[in-house]
């Protein structure tokens, strides 16, 4: 709140509306800005299993595997109801924003290996084949 404050009448200094900016006589608190780290793969594969019967197990599918989050849900709802699956499948709890950069984990596998993992075994996949580190997927 105090940064806002501080931005708002930096401005209006700017705009010379004000010869004062007493927000900058108050020290900043100290943010912790530990940012964590994302699920590994096999806690994204746990986190997905434990949810797949839930009505937004889709949801947490674009979230981790596609980093997609807007304009489907509420994110104040979803990033509760998200705590609640993440206490329920046991896996270590982080936020929604570090699950969107799980993604960048699950990619570290040949595309297509990430994809029959999300699906649980599934080897329908689109489009054509892919080469992977150990031989054709398909």
């Amino acid at each position: 709140m105090l940064r806002v404050l501080r931005n708002a009448l930096n401005r209006a200094m700017r705009e010379e509306l004000l010869t004062r900016n007493v927000a900058l006589l108050v020290d900043m608190p100290k943010v912790n800005k530990d940012k964590g780290t994302a699920w590994s793969a096999r806690e994204a594969i746990t986190f997905l299993r434990s949810t797949r019967a839930h009505r937004l197990y889709a949801a947490c599918v674009l979230v981790l595997v596609l980093a997609e989050h807007g304009g489907m849900i509420d994110p104040t709802g979803f990033s509760r109801c998200f705590d609640r699956l993440v206490k329920r499948a046991g896996v270590r709890r982080i936020t929604v924003r570090l699950a969107r950069h799980t993604c960048g984990t699950l990619l570290a596998f040949p595309p297509l290996v990430a994809l029959v993992r999300v699906n649980h075994g599934c080897q329908k996949t689109p489009g054509p084949m892919v080469r992977g580190s150990s031989g054709w997927w398909g």
